[in-house]
């Protein structure tokens, strides 16, 4: 599990926790319920290092711009084999 960002709304009242799991769908489930039910201990571990007015809602949100990055990244790359086996660098093609 990774934590990649956290947002928080404009009044600090929210926190959205966006969290890459590795595994299977049902792992990922795991860890999101884990997660759900470790909020509590969370927000109370950030009242006691931080001086809020207010402590944040966590919320943990499923990050899906590492898989969604993956596939722009082999979809380009896909795209660049082709353009080699069809003759020539990408840079020798017309352009359009």
């Amino acid at each position: 599990m990774t934590v990649t960002d956290v947002k928080m709304t404009s009044d600090l009242r929210i926190a959205r926790v966006f969290v890459t799991a590795m595994g299977t769908e049902e792992e990922e489930r795991h860890v999101f319920a884990g997660l759900a039910q470790a909020s509590g201990f969370v927000r109370g571990e950030l009242g006691r290092r931080l001086s809020l007015r207010y402590l944040p809602e966590i919320v943990f949100a499923k990050d899906v711009s590492g898989p969604r990055g993956d596939r722009v990244l082999k979809l380009l790359d896909d795209l660049h084999v082709n353009t080699e086996v069809e003759g020539g660098s990408p840079e020798e093609q017309p352009s359009s």
